[in-house]
C-alpha cells in the first residue's frame, strides 16, 4: 500500500523471499532484521505497510537496491514498533554500544604485571566509549 508519485490508493502484491536480511545504511551502520520481498517499491513511493494475506502488518517497506529489479526490503514490524517506542519516549533511537574494536593480530600493551613490550591478542576500546570510561582511561587494550 502506498502513494507513488501522488497516485493514491495504490496496492501491489509480492512474495516474501527471505527474513533476517541486513543492509548497510547511511554512515555504514547496518540495518538488520529486514524482510526481503519482490513487492514494488519505486522512487517517489516512501513505502507503506507490508501485510500478509490475513491483513496483519509484518513490515514497513523501506529500501530498494538501485539497479536490482524487484528487490525490496522492509523493516520488520517488531523492529518498527521498537524504534517507534524509542522515538516517542526519547526523541531518538538509543542503541547499546560497548565501544570495542577487535583485532586478530598481536598488540603491544602494558598491563599490571607485564612490561610494555608484552605481546598478546586483544581488542581496543575507543576513546570516550563505555568500555574506556569503565577503565577510567582513553584508548585501552583489553584481553
Amino acid at each position: 500500500m502506498g502513494n507513488p508519485l501522488g497516485f493514491s490508493s495504490t496496492v501491489t502484491a509480492g512474495v516474501v523471499s527471505a527474513v533476517g536480511r541486513s543492509l548497510a545504511g547511511r554512515g555504514g551502520r547496518p540495518i538488520e532484521d529486514l524482510v526481503q520481498t519482490d513487492a514494488a517499491l519505486n522512487p517517489g513511493n516512501p513505502g507503506g505497510a507490508l501485510v500478509d494475506s490475513a491483513g496483519r502488518v509484518i513490515g514497513i517497506n523501506t529500501a530498494i537496491i538501485a539497479g536490482a529489479q524487484g528487490l525490496c526490503f522492509a523493516v520488520a514490524a517488531n523492529t518498527a514498533q521498537l524504534v517507534l517506542g524509542q522515538l516517542v519516549r526519547f526523541g531518538r533511537v538509543r542503541r547499546a554500544a560497548l565501544g570495542l574494536t577487535g583485532q586478530r593480530r598481536w598488540c603491544r600493551a602494558a598491563s599490571p604485571g607485564r612490561s610494555a613490550s608484552s605481546r598478546r591478542p586483544g581488542c581496543w576500546s575507543r576513546r570516550s566509549s563505555p568500555a574506556a570510561r569503565r577503565r577510567g582511561r582513553g584508548s585501552s587494550a583489553v584481553t
